[in-house]
């Protein structure tokens, strides 16, 4: 089966000449040696700064990183002094997926629509697929259809988002699902759960079940 965020891209370029290369990209290894170069200011005074930071990191059009990690990835902006020119370089050191949620338990009531969300970060691009996990020890890989499809967000400075979007919530909906995302350094996941919200005597049930236990913790 093919990953799920596999895509093929063609790209044309009419006139190269008006094509404006501010931005360059550097992919490099973990725990090597990498310099970032700003030639196109060759001869000119100009310093170095990590976008969203003020302090400079280094003047010259050479940038030297030391046995970089995941943490030196990010955008650095080359500019010449006063900011009349700019030109940004996009550093992205490989390293396994992290795949994390910002929800690990959604609830939605049948005939209504949901979505599960997982955000990956990893280089170089990852294939990301969702897993329903049924059967714990054979998860069914899931494929867009009528009443479910995924979406990826693209790739951008080695991020990405996957949703995995329930158009009509069924009682066969409810249970956990996983957002797996695999590179050539290794593959990470995240379980999501889809429930059905508690009813009203569910909720009654939950408060008596809870007060139970405040009662013997106090009794104790």
């Amino acid at each position: 089966d093919e990953p799920v965020s596999s895509r093929k891209v063609l790209l044309n370029v009419l006139d190269p000449s008006k094509v404006d290369h501010n931005t360059k990209y550097v992919i490099t290894k973990q725990g090597g040696n990498v310099t970032l170069d700003c030639a196109d200011f060759d001869g000119e005074d100009v310093h170095w700064k990590r976008l969203g930071e003020t302090s400079v990191v280094q003047s010259g059009k050479l940038l030297s990183l030391i046995r970089v990690d995941r943490s030196d990835s990010g955008v650095y902006v080359c500019s010449v002094s006063g900011g009349s020119r700019t030109m940004n370089v996009s550093l992205l050191v490989e390293h396994i997926p992290i795949v994390s949620t910002n929800l690990s338990t959604i609830s939605q009531h049948p005939g209504h629509p949901t979505q599960l969300t997982c955000d990956v970060t990893a280089v170089p691009v990852p294939a990301v697929s969702w897993y329903s996990l049924g059967s714990p020890l054979n998860p069914t890989m899931i494929k867009s259809r009528g009443d479910l499809s995924i979406s990826i967000k693209d790739y951008k400075d080695g991020r990405m988002t996957s949703s995995l979007l329930f158009h009509n919530v069924t009682p066969a909906s409810y249970g956990g699902y996983s957002c797996n995302a695999t590179n050539t350094e290794g593959q990470a996941s995240v379980i999501i759960h889809l429930v059905q919200p508690l009813t009203g005597s569910g909720r009654e049930r939950l408060c008596q079940t809870v007060n139970s236990v405040l009662v013997v913790v106090v009794m104790l």
